[in-house]
């Protein structure tokens, strides 16, 4: 069978939510641990999430529904009243915290331990000087988040964006050295919450560069544009979504714990019927729709990058509380705090090799 891609969509796994399905399908699947309760949790934000800003936003578009949920599971754990509500509500966590604190411990963990690609899940809290914490809430962002405090100086906008900055480089392999500007930082500023993800991996059947060529590739049913495209002839796991009247196609890489999947419309406009009704996909069981067999594969050589503000799209999934003055962040410290940003940066590169993903959010 030959499968040539047109516009797609990218299922990879470590951007994705959807990632906690595939790295450890048995056990999640099967089990009622506090694993799989926010395992099923951050894959219900996360195709909503996915939804909205697919609706939002035109083009190319790299984003980790993960690393969102991160970043606002810690703000959860801090709010309180209706702003913690409101939160909770979004992520879908659990009303016993043990339950959800102890299901993103295992998440972060088990993520973190997978050896077969390099998989580093960072998170890391900025506080201004002088600026006190509450230490209960300090001690669940360490021991549930892993998540360190460091003090800047935000009276020097240009130090403190260097320092948070520096430290988001060192946690994407220097893919993401800008997450913030001085503009983002004033007096005003108390706390910085940062997750990052990294990942790299080898696909298990790799492209050979030399059958690498410039091939048409369809943006759409107006527009045609030579792009290079990498071939392979291997045996893989691909079938038909016909809800979404697209095909899919299973790229693991080395070690077989971590997998891309790709989406292709069977029509050159299809693109946006996929993108309407992804919510219809289970993902979880996306690799029990197809068959493995022999399959002559193109993929374009590829590599995307941008920033996403997501204030308004959060305000519209019932987040919007936490960005005004009525905001109840008093689990975090008594000095009165609200969200002015939600920044993800997000880069990704598929090459014959494999391919190289990272996001990082803040807030």
């Amino acid at each position: 069978m030959q499968l040539s891609l047109g516009p797609f969509f990218i299922c990879l796994t470590v951007l994705c939510t959807f990632l906690v399905t595939y790295t450890n399908a048995e056990k999640i699947v099967t089990s009622n641990s506090p694993l799989s309760v926010i395992a099923s949790a951050s894959n219900s934000f996360g195709i909503d999430f996915l939804k909205r800003l697919l609706q939002e936003k035109t083009g190319n578009i790299i984003c980790s529904p993960l690393s969102v949920n991160i970043v606002l599971a810690m703000a959860a754990y801090g709010a309180r009243g209706n702003t913690g509500f409101q939160i909770r509500q979004t992520l879908t966590l659990p009303e016993e915290d043990a339950i959800g604190q102890s299901g993103y411990e295992s998440l972060i963990t088990s993520l973190n331990d997978i050896k077969t690609v390099d998989l580093q899940i960072a998170n890391k809290i900025f506080v201004a000087k002088k600026f006190e914490v509450n230490p209960d809430y300090t001690a669940i962002t360490k021991d549930i988040f892993h998540s360190e405090c460091e003090t800047v100086d935000v009276s020097n906008p240009t130090a403190a964006a260097a320092t948070i900055n520096s430290w988001c480089a060192n946690n994407t392999n220097n893919r993401i050295k800008d997450l913030l500007t001085p503009d983002d930082i004033d007096n005003r500023t108390k706390l910085v919450l940062i997750n990052a993800i990294y990942f790299k991996g080898k696909w298990k059947d790799s492209f050979d560069g030399k059958y690498t060529s410039d091939l048409p590739f369809h943006i759409n049913s107006n527009t045609i544009k030579e792009v290079p495209m990498m071939t392979i002839t291997s045996m893989y796991l691909h079938g038909q979504l016909h809800n979404l009247d697209a095909r899919f196609v299973e790229l693991p890489y080395k070690g077989d714990e971590v997998s891309m999947f790709i989406i292709v419309p069977n029509k050159i406009d299809g693109l946006q019927r996929i993108e309407n009704n992804i919510h219809d996909l289970d993902f979880s069981r996306l690799n029990q729709y197809g068959r493995n067999e022999e399959v002559i594969l193109f993929v374009p050589k590829f590599k995307i990058e941008n920033t996403i503000e997501l204030n308004n799209l959060l305000q519209k999934v019932g987040m919007a509380e936490m960005f005004t003055d009525a905001a109840d962040f008093s689990g975090i410290a008594d000095t009165p705090l609200k969200v002015s940003k939600i920044l993800q940066k997000g880069f990704i590169e598929v090459n014959e090799e494999g391919s190289e993903a990272v996001a990082a959010s803040g807030k």
